[in-house]
């Protein structure tokens, strides 16, 4: 069931009074039931809504299909994805399998704590990085079988369009917490695509074992009590331990 918040009122990126939407913080086609009325005006929601649709068909569109997760357009989606063949095979063109045979898997970002929170200049430099897999061994054994090949690639991983996605996250879900006027935002740049540096605001808390955990997605504000800065903790696909990332959202107003 959808968790609606009180109506914004004005765009939660760009302060716009005219033609406001509602706002997912979590993408609906992410399973996301949390909104936020009248919260972003038609501009934004376009550049929001690119940035996650990439995300959610690129690296989540077979994970979707496999779990019936929410679409809005459920006659557009494939019954069918791609795979390339990996070493020993000539070929190089990409074969494409039926979504119940498809050997669903995911490749997230493992990120060092964010660079703002160690006091580091924005940059895309980024050290000690790696990734969480999670995928179907069996369905991907079977699929290299037929292929003639013992190693496939069957999905892809954009980092920094992922973190612009969990920006907007972040940002959207600090709003229902504490209003729009109640923080300095920091993240707004990401979420609308204004910057693509990946470990400046968000970044993985390394002393959080990535454990399963009940729901499937995982929402969590704190706020440092030092300089007043809050981060949000997102963790998506929490049911199958996927990492655990801070956002950091702004700086909290003293009166909120």
């Amino acid at each position: 069931m959808a968790i609606r918040f009180d109506p914004v009122g004005r765009c939660i990126y760009c302060g716009a009074t005219d033609a406001l939407t509602r706002e997912h913080i979590i993408p609906f086609s992410l399973n996301g039931d949390l909104i936020l009325p009248d919260a972003s005006c038609r501009t934004c929601a376009k550049i929001t809504g690119k940035i996650e649709g990439y995300v959610t068909r690129t690296m989540f569109g077979a994970f979707r299909a496999a779990y019936n997760m929410q679409t809005r357009n459920p006659k557009q989606r494939p019954k069918a994805f791609p795979v390339r063949p990996g070493r020993g095979v000539d070929r190089a063109e990409p074969v494409l399998i039926p979504t119940g045979d498809f050997p669903v898997n995911m490749h997230l970002p493992v990120l060092p704590v964010a660079r703002y929170l160690r006091g580091l200049p924005d940059t895309n430099t980024v050290r000690n990085a790696g990734f969480w897999s999670w995928v179907d061994v069996e369905k991907g054994r079977a699929v290299a079988r037929r292929l003639g090949t013992r190693t496939i690639n069957s999905n892809e991983s954009h980092p920094a369009i992922f973190v612009q996605m969990l920006a907007k996250i972040g940002h959207a879900y600090a709003v229902s917490q504490y209003g729009v006027d109640g923080f300095e935002p920091l993240a707004v740049d990401w979420a609308l695509d204004r910057k693509r540096t990946i470990n400046y605001i968000v970044g993985c808390d390394e002393t959080i074992p990535p454990q399963p955990e009940p729901d499937l997605h995982r929402l969590q504000l704190y706020v440092h009590a030092e300089n007043r800065t809050i981060a949000c903790q997102v963790r998506l696909f929490a049911q199958l331990g996927a990492p655990l990332y801070h956002v950091v959202v702004g700086i909290k107003n003293r009166l909120k």
